[in-house]
């Protein structure tokens, strides 16, 4: 029987805390990467943003240009150097599409396949013209967008910062690391009519990769050696961090959009009004909400402690001559 002393298992236990948070993690990325079969490609929190998101008075209808990678970053090589890939996706156009048709606040007209669509509609109209087919609508009627949406990936840091730490005691050893690279993306919204950008949003997102290894290396007797290792790493994929981004750059537009009243952005009920003078858009508005409500709580204790101090009664000395 192998005995463990106390010192040992408080270095095991220590280990095992350093990776729950990994563990965390990997846990709200547990459906995509556990199942086998295709599943729909969601992401967990900023997807339940927009789906919270009050229903509008009547959709928008928008364009979508190319969201290009303006980062110039590539792949950094473990060996050194870089790679020929680039580090964050291509294609975040379909990303922004998709977001915008989940929002339900929007139509969105093809742009970036312009001329395949057009294409369509001149073999379509071709072919009513020669009786070929029964539809008989004028195909060259498109839907004219009220706001045209662009914008681009502008940031990407590989590793700004790092850290670790690692132990062992009597054969017993433990070691984390944890490395955070960021993205951030930036979005406007023109009025097509005069071209003005009405709103913009930048949208800054961490990715955290992990590691943490835990093992054992005792010799038990002279001819009998116990070694285990366990490790786990946990990388956050980038280009769900650029997905995340950009639906969270979504929700910024509509809210801020519905604030400033601009035309058309109108929820469908007045009561949701309070939603979007209630969310809050950065961690600017989270403090002085926060400070807002420490001085109420300050104010109202002085005002109590003023009220009690006036209420206690004064007791008269007596006085003999």
């Amino acid at each position: 029987m192998v005995h463990i002393s106390s010192k040992a298992k408080r270095v095991s236990l220590l280990s095992l805390i350093a990776l729950l948070p990994f563990v965390g993690c990997a846990a709200n990325m547990k459906e995509r990467y556990t199942k086998d079969r295709p599943i729909p490609n969601v992401t967990t929190t900023t997807r339940s943003e927009l789906e919270r998101l009050p229903k509008p008075a009547q959709k928008l209808v928008v364009s979508v240009w190319k969201i290009p990678d303006e980062t110039g970053q590539n792949i950094r090589s473990t060996q050194g150097g870089t790679e020929l890939s680039r580090a964050v996706t291509q294609g975040a156009h379909h990303m922004l599409i998709k977001a915008l048709n989940d929002s339900g606040w929007f139509i969105v007209v093809e742009r970036e396949g312009w001329p395949q669509l057009i294409q369509e509609i001149r073999i379509k109209e071709e072919l009513r013209k020669r009786g070929v087919t029964r539809v008989p609508e004028d195909f060259t009627h498109l839907a004219v967008p009220q706001y045209m949406l662009s914008g681009a990936i502008t940031e990407f840091e590989d590793h700004p910062v790092s850290g670790g730490f690692g132990g062992g005691w009597r054969g017993f050893f433990t070691s984390s690391r944890v490395t955070m690279a960021s993205v951030a993306i930036d979005l406007r919204m023109a009025d097509v009519e005069t071209g003005v950008i009405d709103e913009s949003v930048s949208i800054f997102k961490r990715i955290l990769s992990s590691q943490a290894d835990l093992g054992i290396f005792r010799f038990l007797t002279v001819n009998e050696l116990l070694e285990f290792e366990f490790g786990y790493t946990f990388n956050e994929p980038t280009q769900l961090a650029v997905r995340e981004a950009l639906e969270k750059g979504v929700v910024h537009l509509i809210v801020k959009g519905v604030r400033d009243g601009l035309g058309g952005f109108v929820p469908a009920k007045e009561e949701d009004m309070k939603f979007f003078k209630d969310y809050r858009l950065d961690t600017l508005q989270i403090e002085k909400a926060a400070m807002e409500k420490l001085i109420q709580k300050t104010d109202k204790d002085i005002a109590q402690t003023s009220s009690t101090e006036g209420d206690t009664p004064v007791l008269a000395s007596d006085n003999k001559h």
